[in-house]
This record gives structure tokens, C-alpha cells and sequence, in this order.
């Protein structure tokens, strides 16, 4: 597997885990959030980093999920970037 390959594949991860971790707080704050239809009509809002105040212990949660954004931004940047100078 070639190099640009893993790149792209560490970045899709990070961005799912994000997206997890999002879902996650979010429930936990208002058990009545609703996440979408699923599909290309996902809320929005679980693909940009988590702006949000967060109470007590997820606070931890919400800087590991801002950190694991900006991770798989850079990595899905410099896959697209290799992919395009091969």
C-alpha cells in the first residue's frame, strides 16, 4: 500500500471518529438531538469542529475530537495534494 493511500485512509478515520465523538456529546447534552436521515442529508453541523460549551467531564471528549479534526484535515489534505503530483 502505498504511502498517499494510508494517508487517505488515517484521514477518513479521524474524520468518522470525530463525527462519532460528536454524536456522542451531543446526545449526552440533549438526549433529544436528532441526527438527520442519514445518508448525503447528515446534520451539517457534525462536520464542522465542535464549537459548543461543554460541561464537566466532556471536556476532554470535545478537545480530543477538535484535535482528531484538525488531524484529518491535514491528512486529507496532503493525500489530495499527493494524489494529484503522482
Amino acid at each position: 500500500m502505498k504511502l498517499m493511500n494510508v494517508l487517505g485512509i488515517l484521514g477518513a478515520f479521524f474524520f468518522l471518529l470525530k463525527i462519532v465523538i460528536h454524536i456522542f456529546i451531543k446526545r449526552k447534552i440533549d438526549g433529544k438531538f436528532y441526527i438527520g436521515p442519514g445518508g448525503s442529508f447528515l446534520n451539517p453541523i457534525l462536520f464542522l469542529p465542535i464549537f459548543d460549551d461543554i460541561p464537566g467531564s466532556l471536556g476532554l471528549l470535545k478537545r480530543v475530537a477538535n484535535i482528531s479534526y484538525a488531524t484529518a484535515v491535514a491528512l486529507l489534505l496532503l493525500f489530495v495534494i499527493g494524489v494529484n503530483l503522482q
